[in-house]
Formats: structure tokens, C-alpha cells, sequence
């Protein structure tokens, strides 16, 4: 085992070539992309030592653990959450075992996978635990790496630092844009890490190949004397027929590892679409050589100031939702509407306009719920109310676009005249049954935050969108977990993200309904009390079992089965469910139609209506 606090002095006398990459090699080697490759640490771990030998056996003297994705945040949105520790000590034991004596072993740490995890753990836990697993596996230095954002890699850093002493490379992605001064400057990256005390400073990925990363190392390099570090991807990447193609050859890819290394690098690896094939080239070219010297930079003060996303400025909570006062009606309704599975749009737009009629405050128009291909929510939102007048609040999930398009979309939508919007996480891929992969590169947290982002005029990285948005965010809000208080906290977090008002899903019962009301009524949020009218004793078996969230009394669904009318039955199940409401002092409602049964909305409309005359102010 080479020494591991050994690894920094010895960059200071020698180029160091590290491994390539290692999630699309397992992919090269038949691995599905939609796998999760972390898991073969311990279901397929003779196929990642093949690739560690393989890069070894290619000149690589720094090998990189099978672990980039392996939090606690990532791997449980794959089911693997309670095997974090397993698989992360397993990766640093197959690397440790396949390099041996002579060559380093570098735990690789990458994002969270979520700007805000949401969840109890933190950030800095989930660092904190991967971290300590890697050290304990035998690692002899971390990896952090393919960092979008400097603050998240600056907690993750300070995390590994609280966890030991082992060196630290941190390395920020390589972006085709840079601008001074954020986190795509790499003058100010180089800067802010060495104000941090990193061992380390260095560039990987990124949405470009070899020429972006060698722009970062001579920018980094005028600014620090610490030993720099870069691992560019092959080139830009094509996906044809299910796999991820790089059409950069080897000898490219060494001939700008040769710049690199003469611009001041002092680790040079391969990061997305090399293979021990350019890793051999590289070695071939540079294997050996002394490291370039570097003019001494000007000393760094003192530490930059992390930017944590909670204490960020916001743009100020200006009361309720503007949809709120389109009439002057003492409960506010809101009425789901489905987007039509095909192209027609004349039946969804025809039921709006008959909601209008019956004053409902605003239409809320969901995306391909239960994972299930509908029209696009953005574009039945704009001919709502471009057809009707009344407000529509689209819902924008988080599993169908990655940060880029969601972004993209967000944009698109408030240029044409969308502007609620219910930020949600979504149903997994699984729920639908149907084709298609999850992509959940934020949850609900991160997406009120983007929304934020841009109500302050900016996207996710920091860079101007024009002018601010004027986003009303919405959020849900499940009144049926079994612990209460952790949902009411989450819907604190939410609020303190920018998140006006909330949503819910039918709480199960009047003890419910008034647990909700008491925990929320003091909070600056309109909380708006989910109506489910049942059609069926099948529909609320359905419900109850199949979908999470819901949870329809015993009682509720004897009471479906038995009747002779089940849809009358399901109505005056629904206004009991709206007396609960409004009793316990609530005055906004969400009435979720099932199967387009729109008329049973329009039944519940008309009682909130009737009853609204009888109802004393809320306390």
C-alpha cells in the first residue's frame, strides 16, 4: 500500500496519470446504463476489479473507487439507501486489492444528486458517512469530484476534513463557459479551494472534452501553486442506438494530455468515455515527467465563505397566491384537471370554462400523474387560460427532465403567461408501469429553489436569466405520514424556500383534518385540503393500496362497495370529507376528480357554494 500522506510529495516531483472512466467502461462492458453501477461494488465486484486491473495494467498509478454515486441520497432513490456503508467500503477494498503496492487509491466522492436532500440527513452527513466508509475501506485520499456547484463541494470538502487528515483532491466540473468571478471561472474555483486548504485543485467532465479541461488547467494555474489535477471526458458524446458513443481517439486525447501536463498538471486522468486505451496513450506521452514549474501565486487571506442555499437571499414571501382573490367568495376551490392522453384539448378546455362559470379560484393541470404519458401540463395550462381566463396552476415534476431542460421548461412556460406552479418530486417510473427512465436530478426541495433561483433573476448557476421571474410556487403536502410532525417540517422548509401554498391529499379522517389544521394554522402558507370523490369500491381499493399517500378508511371503502349508486356515494363521501375541512376552519379546498368525473366536482362546487353563507370567519 503506497503511503498515502506520501501522494501529495510525490506530485511535487512527478506527472502522475490516473485511471479513466469508470461508469460508461462498465457500460462498455455490457453493464445497462439505467444499472446502478455503485451496487457492483458487492453484486458484480469481479468486473469492477477487471476494470481497476485493466487501467492499472495501462500505466495508471492513482486509481479512482467504484463509489462516485455511492450517498446515502443517490443510493436510496435506487432502494439501496441501508447499503451505503457496505458499498462504499467494498469499492475501496477492490481498488485497494487491485492496485496494491504501487499505486494510490483515491475515494471518489461526487454531488448528492439533489441541490436540497429534504430529508433529515444533511448534506454534510451524507458526505460525512460515504467519507468515512472510504477511509475505512483503505482508501489513501478522496476524490471529490464532478462539482457543478463550489458550495456543495465546499461542504463536502469540510466534511472530509471533520471525518480525517488523508490528502483531498477537489475538482469542479470544466465548462465551456466561464464567467469571472462564479462557479464557472476556473481562477475563482482555483482560488476559493486553495483558501480551503485543499491538497488538490482540479477540473473534470463537464459538458465538453479534452480542449475545456486544458482552457481550466492554464487558468487555474496562473493563480495557485498547489498541484493541480484534471480527468477531461473523451470529447462530446452521441447516444446511438441505446449507448453513450465518445468519437475522440486516443491519440487526440494524449497529444492535449501532453498540454495539459506542459500548462502545470500535475494528475492527469480520463474522465467520461476513456479507456485504459487512452490511458495508455497518455502514460506513454507523459509517464514520468517532472512536473511544469509555475510562477509563485499571490497568497490567499483567508477562506472563501461557503454559500449555504438555506441562508441565501430570497425573494420575500408578498402573502398569499394571486389566484386567491380572483373572487370575492368567502372558501377558495381549486378543481384538478387532466391533460388528455392524445393530442384533442376541447374537453379539458370545455370543463375549465364550466369551472369558471362555477367561480372556482383556479384549474390545476397535472403532469403524466402516475407516470403515465399525457399531453404536455404546460401546454394545456397556456390554452386554459388563454381559452378561458381562469388561472391555471401547472404541476412540474422532477422526473422527466433533467436540471438543464427543467429549466428550459420553467423559462418556456413563464413567457407564455404560466406562472403558478405546484412543484412536486413525482411519481418513479415504476408506478406507471410504462417505458421511460426516472431522472430525479433535483426533488421537490431543489425545484421550489430553482423557482426561487429565478424569481431573483438567475439560474442554478448563478448566471443571469434577464429579469426576475414571478413565480407563485406551490408545493404538496401528504397530512397522512405516520408522523405528522416530519411532514409539517418539510412544509417549513418548503415555505422557507419560497413556497406560497400547499396542496394535500385527502387526509384520512376528521382526527386528522384537525391535527392538520392546528399544526399549519399558524404558518404563512395556504394550505389547500385535498377532495378525492371515489367513484367505486374498485377506485378506493385502488387508491388506498396502489397509490402512495392516500389512505381511504376501512369504513369509507365498505361504504363504496355496498352502495347502489357508487358515484352518489362517493359525492356525500366527499362532503362529509368537505364539512371536516371546513369545520376545522380551512376555507381552501383541492377537489382531485377521478377519471374526469368532472361533473361530481361540479356537484362539490356548488355545495362549498351553499355552505359558504353558514360558515363563521376561521380563527
Amino acid at each position: 500500500m503506497a503511503e498515502a500522506q506520501a501522494f501529495v510529495e510525490h506530485l511535487g516531483r512527478e506527472v502522475l496519470i490516473g485511471d479513466g472512466a469508470m461508469g460508461l467502461y462498465l457500460h462498455a462492458k455490457g453493464i445497462p446504463l439505467e444499472a446502478n453501477f455503485e451496487r457492483l461494488n458487492v453484486a458484480r465486484p469481479d468486473i469492477v476489479r477487471e476494470a481497476h486491473e485493466e487501467y492499472l495494467e495501462a500505466g495508471a498509478r492513482v486509481v479512482e473507487t467504484n463509489t462516485f454515486g455511492a450517498n446515502r441520497n443517490k443510493l436510496t432513490a435506487a432502494g439501496l439507501g441501508d447499503e451505503t456503508a457496505r458499498i462504499n467500503e467494498a469499492g475501496a477494498q477492490l481498488a485497494r486489492q487491485a492496485a496494491g503496492p504501487a499505486a494510490y487509491v483515491l475515494g471518489s466522492v461526487g454531488p448528492t444528486g439533489n441541490w436540497e436532500l429534504g430529508e433529515e440527513v444533511t448534506p454534510e452527513d451524507a458526505f460525512a458517512e460515504q467519507l468515512a466508509a472510504l477511509r475505512d475501506g483503505g482508501v489513501d485520499g478522496f476524490i471529490i469530484e464532478t462539482f457543478g456547484r463550489l458550495d456543495e463541494l465546499v461542504t463536502a470538502v469540510r466534511a472530509a476534513r471533520a471525518v480525517c487528515d488523508l490528502p483531498i483532491v477537489a475538482q469542479m466540473t470544466a465548462s465551456t463557459r466561464r464567467r469571472v468571478g462564479s462557479d464557472s471561472d476556473p481562477a475563482h474555483i482555483a482560488r476559493s479551494l486553495e483558501a480551503l486548504g485543499v491538497d488538490v485543485i482540479g477540473v473534470n467532465c463537464g459538458p465538453g472534452g479534452p480542449a475545456a479541461a486544458l482552457r481550466a488547467v492554464r487558468a487555474m494555474s496562473e493563480v495557485t501553486a498547489r498541484p493541480i489535477s484534471v480527468f477531461a471526458n473523451a470529447s462530446f458524446a452521441r447516444y446511438i442506438e441505446g449507448r453513450l458513443i465518445y468519437a475522440s481517439n486516443a491519440d487526440y486525447f494524449a497529444d492535449t494530455a501532453d498540454e495539459m501536463a506542459a500548462a502545470g498538471a500535475n494528475l492527469v486522468g480520463g474522465c467520461c468515455g476513456t479507456t485504459p486505451e487512452h490511458i495508455r496513450h497518455v502514460a506513454g506521452r507523459i509517464a514520468g515527467r517532472a512536473p511544469t514549474a509555475r510562477a509563485s501565486a499571490p497568497a490567499v487571506a483567508a477562506p472563501a465563505p461557503m454559500r449555504r442555499k438555506a441562508k441565501a437571499p430570497r425573494v420575500a414571501i408578498k402573502g398569499p397566491p394571486a389566484f386567491l382573490s380572483a373572487n370575492a367568495k368567502p372558501v377558495n376551490i381549486i378543481v384538478e384537471v387532466d391533460p388528455p392522453r392524445g393530442i384533442g384539448i376541447n374537453a379539458a378546455v370545455s370543463v375549465a370554462a364550466e369551472l369558471k362559470r362555477r367561480e372556482v379560484n383556479a384549474v390545476s393541470i397535472a403532469e403524466n400523474q402516475l407516470a403515465s404519458v399525457r399531453m404536455s401540463s404546460w401546454a394545456l395550462s397556456h390554452l386554459v387560460q388563454k381559452e378561458t381566463g381562469l388561472t391555471a396552476i401547472c404541476h412540474c415534476t422532477c422526473r422527466d427532465r433533467n436540471l438543464i431542460g427543467q429549466q428550459s421548461e420553467l423559462m418556456g412556460g413563464y413567457v407564455l403567461g404560466i406562472n403558478h406552479v405546484l412543484a412536486i418530486t413525482g411519481d418513479p417510473i415504476s408506478l406507471g408501469g410504462g417505458e421511460g427512465t426516472s431522472v430525479f436530478d433535483t426533488n421537490s426541495f431543489g425545484l421550489i429553489d430553482m423557482l426561487s433561483r429565478m424569481n431573483r433573476g438567475e439560474n442554478m448557476g448563478g448566471e443571469s436569466i434577464g429579469r426576475p421571474t414571478s413565480f407563485t410556487i406551490g408545493c404538496a403536502l401528504n397530512p397522512n405520514r405516520a408522523r405528522m410532525d416530519g411532514e409539517i417540517r418539510r412544509l417549513e422548509k418548503k415555505a422557507a424556500l419560497g413556497a406560497t401554498y400547499a396542496m394535500t391529499q385527502p387526509p384520512e379522517d376528521a382526527a386528522r383534518t384537525i391535527e392538520l389544521r392546528e399544526k399549519t394554522r399558524a404558518m404563512a402558507v395556504a394550505v389547500f385540503v385535498g377532495i378525492v370523490p371515489l367513484i367505486s369500491g374498485r377506485n378506493a381499493d385502488f387508491l388506498h393500496n396502489e397509490v402512495p399517500g392516500f389512505e381511504i378508511p376501512k369504513h369509507v371503502r365498505r361504504r363504496m362497495y355496498a352502495a347502489d349508486d357508487p358515484e352518489a356515494e362517493g359525492v356525500a363521501i366527499a362532503r362529509e370529507y368537505v364539512d371536516m375541512a371546513l369545520d376545522a376552519g380551512f376555507r381552501h379546498i383541492y377537489i382531485i376528480p377521478m377519471l374526469r368525473r368532472y361533473e361530481m366536482a361540479y356537484e362539490l362546487v356548488d355545495y362549498i357554494r351553499e355552505r359558504e353563507g353558514t360558515l363563521p370567519c376561521p380563527d
